[in-house]
């Protein structure tokens, strides 16, 4: 994206938006799979609830970031069709 966004430079802002809500895209998509894999990983007994919370703060601050941003629907979508509570 780096690269992306230095070969375009500074005279196509259109552009760069673009490069930017899809690293934002990208981002959201590799904290939503952490979180979900430490959810699996405490399910399976391979962590800990602990793990899985520090994990789960570090991505709720995450998503409230990106509160009003076209690039992606917050954490509430998943955590809506998904159980996340490893204590299952």
């Amino acid at each position: 994206m780096d690269k992306a966004a230095a070969a375009i430079g500074a005279s196509d802002a259109a552009s760069l938006e673009r490069v930017r809500l899809v690293r934002t895209g990208l981002e959201y998509t590799r904290k939503t799979r952490d979180l979900l894999a430490a959810a699996a990983a405490v399910r399976a007994g391979k962590s800990t609830a602990e793990v899985f919370k520090k994990i789960k703060t570090e991505t709720d601050k995450y998503y409230k970031g990106l509160e009003g941003s076209s690039a992606v629907r917050v954490s509430r979508d998943i955590q809506s069709c998904l159980s996340l509570r490893p204590e299952r």
